[in-house]
């Protein structure tokens, strides 16, 4: 109650913070951003528009169209986050939908160059749960690559990765 919280207090004993966010403290943050997933929903939006006034009887398959815009638009960003509890993958602007690798199913890191031709293109590329890999870029270049358990790996798309390899490799991950 109230009054036991004040006797607590004035008796010169400490009081016990209580926090509601009890995620672990991050190691290393980092994003990458790209342009084209703008310029794509843009011109889909433009082409939507006018087929809709060009032809308005295909209105009911358009609108299935233009509801990928959203889709489009979640990889626009990428945000990582390297801490003790593994690393976690943030799409779109708002951080949702996202994805967590648990810090013991990695047992390698490292950096790599990844081309967008060489891999498939851009987006998600792959699957960890049928093909044992899977590539998430929004621009060529540098990359994460996390070496997973089960022979599964995973490149993802970020700025100065190299200060990631480094978080993981203080938290124990094999380089």
């Amino acid at each position: 109650t109230r009054s036991d919280w004040r006797d607590m207090a004035s008796s010169g004993r400490s009081l016990a913070l209580m926090t509601f966010d009890q995620r672990p403290p991050d190691r290393w943050n980092g994003s990458c951003q790209a342009r084209w997933p703008v310029a794509l929903a843009a011109t889909q939006v433009t082409v939507f528009l006018v087929v809709l006034i060009l032809w308005p009887k295909a209105a009911l398959g358009l609108v299935l169209v233009l509801a990928a815009a959203p889709l489009i638009l979640a990889f626009r960003r990428l945000d990582v986050t390297v801490s003790v509890a593994g690393v976690t993958i943030a799409y779109g602007l708002k951080g949702w939908p996202h994805q967590h690798i648990d810090l013991g199913d990695i047992v390698g890191v490292g950096v790599e160059r990844v081309g967008w031709r060489s891999s498939g293109g851009l987006g998600y590329r792959g699957s960890l749960r049928l093909f044992k890999q899977a590539r998430v870029l929004v621009r060529h270049g540098e990359c994460l690559r996390l070496d997973m358990v089960r022979g599964r790996r995973l490149w993802v798309s970020v700025d100065q990765a190299e200060g990631a390899v480094a978080a993981l490799v203080d938290l124990g991950v094999g380089n």
